[in-house]
């Protein structure tokens, strides 16, 4: 019965989708500053979310856009998307995070109007793949030609999201890895530390867990180092950790703010399962290892090197990579980044 309800809701979608998609498509206003920023960390409970927007509104501070318009997407506020006109001509920048899914008419980690004709225009700003999928259906694919803008190019963050894009009929996007990584070139690579420090700052995930694992991760840390500070980026993260190990024993960090300071004001390594707190920790020049959980780091580390061991071999990896000094090595696409930031400038058409 709940399959032919589904079914069912998902025909109902559908035909609302194509209605839509009928109408006519508005033009993206091209050579314009003025965007709107669809916020994908105002509203979220994760404080990874703030590093990705952080980095994100660098850049494109940098290109000279107006970023004062923003849009929540882990909340629907109505008042937020008063002033979108049903074809309005901005383009709406949507910034990193893992917001696409294999069948968005189910996933509403992005709360969208109803009315998809307020979010025509969107451009993908080092945005990935919410999770290992086969399929995509016939709706999402729909509904991702409908949104996404076809006059701008589209930055992703790994090949896999590339990929499952260019299946679907997208093909004007270019890899670019994550916002959060941009800065990682060679040279500033060069500056990070390779020697173990003294103190190490960690994470876990409460959202998934790895009892074992995870608990051989901290009670390790704790072995191995004078003293382990603990990042609460996620709002069950101490309630999880305070099952595992006597939280004594650790100094623990809550606020973005205090991790800032953590990782500026001594020599600290980083070690957790929290992928943008290990990215932080890399922009703060900090040797850094990020436990894989998910498909996020994983395939992020396939194209950029970024340091990972899958939490299954810790047991066999994790003393290896504290006690052994190692570089690090990212490999950052300098070029199709460029690419993407060349298309905003519209001074003669040349950055």
């Amino acid at each position: 019965m709940k399959r032919i309800f589904r079914g069912f809701l998902y025909i109902r979608d559908l035909f609302k989708l194509k209605r839509i998609v009928k109408s006519e498509k508005s033009k993206t206003l091209l050579n314009s500053k003025d965007v709107v920023i669809l916020n994908t960390a105002r509203n979220s409970d994760n404080k990874g979310d703030y590093i990705i927007m952080d980095y994100s509104l660098q850049q494109l501070n940098d290109l000279g856009f107006n970023c004062d318009k923003q849009i929540s997407t882990h909340e629907y506020i109505a008042s937020e998307w008063d002033d979108i006109e049903d074809n309005d001509y901005r383009i709406k920048i949507i910034c990193g995070t893992n917001l696409l899914y294999g069948s968005m008419n189910h996933e509403r980690n992005w709360k969208y109007p109803s009315d998809l004709r307020k979010i025509q225009n969107c451009c993908l700003l080092g945005v990935g793949w919410g999770t290992y999928e086969r399929k995509i259906n016939y709706y999402t694919k729909v509904f991702y030609k409908y949104i996404l803008s076809s006059q701008y190019t589209h930055s992703v963050r790994d090949m896999y999201t590339y990929d499952k894009l260019r299946k679907i009929g997208i093909n004007n996007i270019l890899y670019t890895g994550c916002v959060t990584m941009w800065k990682l070139t060679p040279e500033f690579c060069k500056t990070i530390r390779t020697k173990k420090s003294n103190v190490v700052v960690t994470t876990l995930t409460d959202y998934n867990k790895d009892v074992e694992n995870d608990r051989f991760l901290i009670e390790t840390l704790i072995e191995s180092y004078e003293k382990v500070f603990f990042w609460v980026q996620g709002k069950n993260d101490l309630e999880y950790i305070s099952k595992l190990v006597d939280v004594n024993n650790l100094s623990l960090v809550f606020s973005l703010e205090e991790y800032d300071s953590c990782l500026k004001q001594q020599e600290i390594d980083y070690i957790g399962t929290r992928l943008h707190a290990g990215i932080r920790a890399l922009n703060n020049k900090c040797r850094s290892l990020i436990i894989s959980i998910d498909n996020r780091a994983r395939e992020i580390s396939k194209e950029t090197n970024l340091p990972i061991v899958e939490r299954d071999n810790l047991k066999n990896e994790l003393l290896r990579y504290i006690f052994n000094d190692w570089n690090t090595e990212i490999r950052i696409p300098q070029e199709n980044i460029r690419k993407w930031k060349e298309q905003f400038s519209y001074e003669g058409n040349k950055m």
